[in-house]
Formats: structure tokens, C-alpha cells, sequence
């Protein structure tokens, strides 16, 4: 879609594959989409300061691809993955682990 940007685009591709691994781990879909507050899951992005995990949650919040609380100000608390996010990342990658990850070493040519 050409309303996010390579990093909103990262930030969903590594989401919606620990999505699928949690959904494969026994999580319900419903639990599996809860990432928890943005410090809480930094390991999911190791290379990005936690003020630019904090914006691209945000920047995905507003157009409706995650939700979230601001219980932990300045950071977003309670972010998830919604159904608008979950949709446009099985139309892209089909539940194709091997899709998912080729997107990601792409992006990550592309932002490191």
C-alpha cells in the first residue's frame, strides 16, 4: 500500500510474523495479536530505538493498522495488531513464512 512507509512496512511484516508463531504456539488469534507496551516487545526490533518503535506504532494507529493505550506515557501501552492489519498482511503474504521473511531482509537492505 502506498500509504505506509518502509518502516510501517517492516514494523507489520516482523509483527504479523510473530503473529503467525504465536497463533502456531497455541495463542489464540485473539491473544496473538497483542504486542503489550512498546518497550516490552524492543526485542522484536533490536536495531531501532524504542522512540522509533513508539512512532511507528503510532504512525500505524492512525491509519488503523494497530491500536493502542497511552498508559505508559511518552510510548504507546496495549499496542495490537487489528483486523485492517491482519488483512492487508495475509493479502501480502498469503501466510508465507518464507514470503514474510523475504520482505524483511528487503526492508532491512532498504533502512540499515
Amino acid at each position: 500500500m502506498d500509504e505506509l512507509t518502509n518502516d510501517a512496512k517492516y514494523f507489520l511484516a516482523v509483527t504479523y510474523k510473530q503473529y503467525l508463531n504465536n497463533i502456531d504456539n497455541g495463542s489464540s488469534k485473539h491473544d496473538a495479536r497483542e504486542l503489550g507496551d512498546v518497550p516490552d516487545f524492543k526485542q522484536l526490533f533490536p536495531e531501532w530505538e524504542i522512540q522509533d518503535i513508539s512512532d511507528t506504532a503510532n504512525e500505524l494507529k492512525n491509519i488503523g493498522y494497530v491500536k493502542s493505550d497511552q498508559y505508559w506515557f511518552p510510548y504507546p501501552s496495549n499496542v495490537e495488531l487489528t483486523s485492517k492489519a491482519i488483512i492487508y498482511c495475509e493479502q501480502r503474504f498469503k501466510r508465507d513464512v518464507k514470503s514474510i521473511m523475504k520482505t524483511i531482509i528487503d526492508l532491512t537492505s532498504l533502512l540499515f
